[in-house]
């Protein structure tokens, strides 16, 4: 019998930052929500998700892969939110003040 894998201090850092969105928002974040967190505008947001030039860069890739649809409204993941993140500088988005 194979014992589990220990948590890696990335993936340990992934799950405390998704619990402390989900804490704030719940497990599954809207799209004003998800803009929030990454100090944007939810129009800015809105553009990223639906612009096909914005959609071809790696961290809308990942958000858009752990989207989850219910009729017609677009829920995030809190760990999805987190893991980008925390993602290295080619993947996640630049923020002005970095």
């Amino acid at each position: 019998m194979s014992e589990p894998s220990p948590i890696t201090g990335r993936e340990a850092r992934i799950q405390a930052l998704a619990d402390r969105i989900a804490e704030k928002y719940g497990t599954l974040l809207t799209i004003p929500m998800v803009a929030a967190e990454f100090h944007r505008s939810e129009k800015a947001m809105r553009f990223a998700f639906s612009s096909w030039s914005c959609r071809e860069t790696p961290w809308v890739r990942v958000l858009l892969a752990g989207k989850i649809t219910m009729g017609r409204r677009v829920f995030f993941p809190a760990d999805v939110v987190a893991a980008v993140m925390l993602q290295s500088d080619s993947v996640r988005p630049h923020f002005p003040s970095e």
